[in-house]
């Protein structure tokens, strides 16, 4: 086990000394995040979350190893998961604080807390099956990781660097999470626009009911793109 850096009675982080310049940062951020995940899923606290970094790939996959008791699902570019319910991450690279891989570094593991609570609060209880663009849009916007790429030009500019009436539109259901992996497509990018355009277009109560509705959000997966970039070029004026 990693060296325990930060606790509290929310969450422990057990991660190498030269880690700590990110981790430091995450945890302010990671406490306020939490507060908004507890809010939207209408909850007043969540279990401790253990969250553990490592910066030595070997030994990453030997401890996700050791909880799964065996050795051949990992994939090779894996290099976080949340088994067992603990966030597990390997950064084997350092970058400068104040760059754009360290903010994508500090809200890993926000990012991950996100998914843990919708499985424990919503889709476990019910029974549900988890659609792959919607929980990853969802942990892209409620964890305001995107929000760095953006913060100075705008969401506008950002929209209009990435969209516009010829981005080849899909069929979000048919996504899988392969396709997540390939660096060459813009599939995060899709589903945090089909999720941010649902967020500000729907009423809250009606967004917290869409979220355990996979029907519902189903239904929208074959339709939500085209609807997302039209307004977002009207509300832009493109």
């Amino acid at each position: 086990m990693e060296k325990k850096q930060f606790e509290n009675e929310r969450y422990v982080i057990y991660a190498p000394d030269k880690l700590k310049y990110i981790i430091d940062e995450m945890a302010v951020r990671l406490d306020e995040r939490l507060e908004i995940y507890k809010s939207l899923f209408a909850v007043a606290d969540f279990r401790k979350i253990e969250i553990i970094y490592f910066d030595d790939v070997a030994a990453f996959r030997g401890y996700i190893y050791s909880l799964r008791g065996e050795k051949e699902s990992l994939p090779d570019w894996a290099r976080g998961v949340f088994d067992e319910g603990k966030i597990i991450f390997c950064e084997d690279d350092f970058p400068l604080p104040d760059t754009p891989l360290y903010f994508k570094k500090i809200y890993n593991a926000i990012h991950e807390l996100f998914h843990i609570m919708y499985k424990e609060l919503v889709l476990i209880p019910r029974g549900l099956e988890r659609v792959i663009w919607f929980d990853e849009g969802m942990a892209q916007l409620f964890s305001k990781e995107r929000e760095f790429e953006y913060i100075e030009s705008g969401f506008a500019t950002w929209f209009r660097e990435r969209f516009n009436r010829e981005t080849k539109y899909s069929n979000l259901n048919t996504w899988d999470w392969n396709m997540f992996r390939d660096e060459a497509t813009s599939i995060y990018d899709l589903s945090f626009l089909a999720v941010k355009y649902l967020y500000e277009t729907m009423a809250q109560d009606d967004f917290r009911s869409l979220m355990s509705d996979i029907d519902c959000i189903k239904e929208f997966g074959d339709t939500v793109l085209p609807r997302a970039i039209e307004f977002y070029e009207r509300s832009f004026h493109i």
